[in-house]
C-alpha cells in the first residue's frame, strides 16, 4: 500500500493549508493526481475562503513526514522545510523534495 500527502499551500508564504492523505492499494490502479490536487485545492479554497489560484498543490510520500513536526513550503525550493519553534523560530530545510501539480 501507498501513502501519500497532498500539500495544499499559500504560494506566497509556503503556509501549509491542509495536508490530504490518500492511499493506493497494491495491484489496484494507480490514484490520479491530477485529480487529487484539483479535489484538494477546491476543498482548500472552499475551507479557507482564499482564491484557488494562490494556492499551491505539491505531493509527498509519506514516510517523509513526521507527523509531530510542523512544516511551510518553500516554493522557491520545491521542498519542505521543518519550522523549529523551540530554538529561536528558525527552520531547517529537510531533504524531502516534492513534486508541484496543477491541477
Amino acid at each position: 500500500m501507498t501513502h501519500k500527502i497532498a500539500v495544499a499551500y499559500d504560494q506566497e508564504t509556503g503556509r501549509i493549508l491542509h495536508m490530504h492523505h490518500f492511499f493506493s492499494a497494491a495491484g489496484l490502479s494507480q490514484i490520479d493526481e491530477g485529480g487529487v490536487a484539483a479535489v484538494v485545492l477546491r476543498d482548500t479554497a472552499a475551507a479557507t475562503g482564499r482564491d484557488g489560484s494562490t494556492i499551491g498543490i505539491a505531493f509527498a510520500e509519506q514516510q517523509h513526514i513526521d507527523q509531530g513536526r510542523a512544516y511551510r513550503f518553500d516554493p522557491q525550493t520545491r521542498r519542505l522545510v521543518f519550522i523549529d519553534h523551540k530554538t529561536t523560530g528558525a527552520s531547517s530545510a529537510s531533504k524531502l523534495t516534492v513534486r508541484e501539480k496543477k491541477p
